[in-house]
C-alpha cells in the first residue's frame, strides 16, 4: 500500500451476504484498499445471522 496524500476515508457494506470495505484518499479519491469476506444467514422458516459473523467478515475484509 503506498502512502496516502490526505485523511483516509473507510466504506463498509454488510448485506446478507457478505462485507466489502473500501478505503479512498480523502484528497485525491484514489482508492487505497478493498475487501470482502463472505458471512452465511440461516435456512429454513426465518432468516438469521449471527452478528459474530458479521464482525468476523469485516476483521478479514
Amino acid at each position: 500500500m503506498s502512502a496516502a496524500e490526505g485523511p483516509l476515508v473507510v466504506g463498509v457494506d454488510s448485506s446478507t451476504q457478505s462485507t466489502k470495505v473500501l478505503v479512498v484518499d480523502a484528497a485525491t479519491g484514489r482508492v487505497v484498499a478493498s475487501g470482502q469476506a463472505p458471512h452465511t444467514v440461516s435456512t429454513g422458516e426465518g432468516r438469521e445471522s449471527d452478528p459474530r459473523q458479521w464482525w468476523d467478515a469485516l476483521r478479514a475484509a
